[in-house]
C-alpha cells in the first residue's frame, strides 16, 4: 500500500480556483511557462521536488514536496493581489510559502516568484 499522491494535479486544481477568487480579470494557469504568455494575469508553476520517504517496510511514509509558482501581471498591484490569493489557496492544502520575491522582468511586466513546501 502506498501513500504517494500526485501533488502536481492537487496544486493545479487549487491554482485554478484563483481565477474565481480574483474578480478583476481572468487568471490563466499553466504548468511551466509557455514560450509566450498570451494573456495576463497568469500563473505558471512546476513541482521542483517530490521525494518520497520510505518506512522500513518499504511503503511511503510521507512526501517532501517543493513547488515553484510564478505570478505574472501588468502591474505590481495585480501580481501582489494574486500572490495573496495563491498563498491562501496553497495554505488550504497544507503548503507553506517559504520564498516570495518580486522580480524585474525585462519585458516590463510584473513578475512574482514564490516557493511552497510541504511534507505530506
Amino acid at each position: 500500500m502506498s501513500n504517494y499522491t500526485d501533488q502536481k494535479s492537487t496544486i493545479f486544481a487549487k491554482l485554478q480556483e484563483v481565477d474565481a477568487l480574483y474578480a478583476d480579470a481572468t487568471v490563466n494557469t499553466y504548468l511551466e511557462r509557455p514560450e509566450k504568455i498570451e494573456a495576463l494575469p497568469a500563473i505558471t508553476y512546476n513541482v521542483e521536488n517530490d521525494v518520497p520517504a520510505y518506512t522500513v517496510e518499504g511503503t511511503v511514509a510521507f512526501q517532501d514536496v517543493t513547488a515553484k509558482i510564478d505570478i505574472w501581471g501588468n502591474t505590481s498591484n495585480v501580481t501582489g493581489s494574486i500572490t495573496k490569493i495563491v498563498i491562501e489557496q496553497m495554505l488550504e492544502i497544507g503548503y507553506r510559502c517559504t520564498f516570495n520575491q518580486h522580480l524585474v522582468d525585462p519585458t516590463g511586466i510584473s513578475h512574482v516568484t514564490t516557493q511552497f513546501e510541504i511534507k505530506t
